[in-house]
């Protein structure tokens, strides 16, 4: 922050500057699959390729055992839901085929063409990034009581020295403006359709709204997305993956996300699932899903 601004009144600019920006790219839709493409992801890309190079070049830590009790696997697995790369992806589908039929692209077929190779960019670009991110973690897993948003912005000091706040801060600010334009996009489109309400007026409601709850601070933010998070991650994961073997069946689908539904708002609300077997790593609606799946696949549409 610039020295002498009072940081409350510097988070509400950022905010009111954030979405302001957000809600002219929403209202623009046809230009949104080129700014993000063409401008917000090389940005990220560079910027996080800058900051992988040169912590392998030049270590900036020892990498220490592990504090976490349990399984790490499942912890990581599960704390990876706050990225929403799952949710979002699932999401901004519908916002790449607008785009793809904005530059003419409208048969279905030649959709998926595009939709698949779109998906394997995007999961080999993921991985890389968060097996860099992973690699420099460990380098300074010694420093203790670190948030993760700490740990990625000692990362990026350590790794691009004094610019490395700045250059963090601009990362972080083009994923989130990526994110935010989705999210945004598609939620004023689904709106509109449900309600009387025009796309530009859901839109500008949910600009003001999240420029609002922006400004209560990341920490406040993810105490309200954690329980919605671990409850519907599940369900898009099991969608994805129905999805994914082409599976047809209506009651497949229906009875594997309804108990994965209702499996993970028990977690929630912390009721005793030990019975079931992996709750205690936290993926209790697997096996239910499984056998919801099954139960489906018996009886006929």
């Amino acid at each position: 922050l610039i020295e002498g601004i009072d940081p409350k009144i510097a988070a509400i600019a950022c905010s009111v500057i954030f979405f302001g920006i957000t809600l002219f790219l929403v209202l623009n839709e046809s230009k949104v699959t080129d700014v993000l493409g063409k401008f917000l992801t090389p940005i990220i890309l560079i910027i996080l390729a800058l900051i992988t190079i040169f912590g392998i070049l030049n270590p900036i830590g020892q990498p220490v055992a592990s504090v976490i009790e349990g399984s790490q696997f499942s912890y990581g697995f599960i704390n990876g839901y706050q990225t929403m790369d799952a949710l979002a992806s699932v999401l901004f589908g519908v916002i790449i085929v607008k785009g793809l039929e904005g530059k003419g692209v409208t048969d279905s077929k030649e959709q998926k063409v595009f939709l698949t190779g779109a998906g394997f960019i995007a999961a080999l670009g993921l991985g890389l990034i968060y097996f860099s991110l992973i690699y420099l973690g460990a380098q300074i897993s010694s420093i203790q009581n670190l948030s993760t948003a700490q740990t990625a912005l000692m990362v990026a000091e350590l790794t691009l020295g004094s610019s490395g706040k700045i250059a963090f801060g601009i990362c972080v600010a083009a994923a989130c403006l990526t994110t935010s334009v989705g999210l945004t996009a598609l939620v004023s489109d689904w709106f509109s359709k449900l309600t009387n309400v025009s796309y530009k007026k859901v839109a500008i409601i949910t600009c003001i709204f999240s420029a609002i709850l922006a400004v209560a601070g990341l920490d406040y933010i993810i105490s309200l997305a954690v329980p919605v998070l671990v409850i519907l991650y599940p369900v898009t994961i099991v969608l994805i993956v129905l999805n994914i073997f082409g599976v047809e069946n209506r009651n497949c689908f229906a009875f594997a996300t309804i108990i994965t539904l209702i499996i993970s708002i028990l977690e929630v609300l912390k009721v005793n699932l030990s019975f079931i077997p992996l709750s205690n790593l936290g993926f209790a609606w697997i096996i239910p899903a499984i056998i919801a799946f099954l139960i489906g696949k018996v009886i006929k549409n």
